[in-house]
């Protein structure tokens, strides 16, 4: 439980310190935990929100100084993606996902030079445990499986081109049902683009002055889920050099 000034505010700054017990299935209150000492909300030394509406009324306007950085790729991306299935710098898999672990590569293989190897059958997130440890009570029950109880497919987002994604981006979409038996569709749920990975190797020979310089590439295959309060970046990188 947790008290909000208004709708906008993060509801996990000023949290109420009694918990209630509720049966969900019958809608009812059961009960409520109160711990015999108790701590009074801190509303006067209520910490800064995050969201710019709230910045800027205490700070002023927001910074104005940075310029566009474009990403761009005038001859296209360097992966092959059918349906699917991803081919990229001699590697090739299949993208699935599902309403708890979202992303899914499965059947990950490596061409080298002709021989196929198989490098992974089925690659996941297991789980995502959240221990929060307050050892006062009611609070001991605190404990989060952010995958098994949220589901990192079910709360995934919808990615937008310019913050989320940024340059050449594939998007593929997430399609599963609910637990009664009704599809359910997250458009751009997942996203699949080549980046810049910095300097793989660098050497300059004293002798000749002859210097060689190779740049690395990562393909990454990402996904955003938000469980309440906490919102997870998912990127999957493949790193190769050119």
């Amino acid at each position: 439980m947790y008290y909000r000034p208004s709708l906008e505010d993060n509801q996990y700054s000023l949290p109420f310190d009694f918990c209630p017990i509720v049966d969900t299935e019958n809608g009812k209150v059961i009960s409520i935990d109160i711990p015999k000492i108790r701590r009074p909300l801190p509303i006067k030394n209520q910490i800064s929100q995050y969201l710019p509406g709230f910045i800027a009324e205490e700070y002023g306007k927001l910074r104005q100084d940075l310029k566009p950085l474009e990403v761009i790729q005038p001859a296209g991306v360097s992966y092959k993606l059918r349906d699917r299935e991803i081919e990229w710098q001699n590697f090739k898999f299949h993208v699935g996902f599902n309403y708890r672990e979202g992303i899914v590569l499965n059947n990950i293989t490596y061409n080298d030079h002709g021989n196929v190897r198989p490098l992974f059958w089925r690659l996941s997130i297991a789980e995502m445990v959240v221990p929060y440890g307050c050892p006062e009570f009611p609070h001991t029950r605190k404990h989060a499986f952010d995958l098994g109880e949220y589901g990192a497919g079910f709360m995934a987002n919808s990615l937008s081109l310019g913050c989320d994604c940024k340059g050449a981006i594939s998007y593929l979409d997430a399609s599963f049902n609910l637990r009664n038996g009704d599809p359910y569709e997250i458009k751009n749920a997942i996203c699949i683009h080549e980046e810049d990975s910095g300097i793989l190797h660098k050497h300059t020979d004293y002798r000749t002055n002859h210097v060689m310089v190779t740049r690395a590439r990562k393909l990454v295959v990402s996904q955003t889920f938000t469980a309440a309060n906490y919102d997870y970046l998912m990127y999957l990188p493949y790193k190769r050099y050119f």
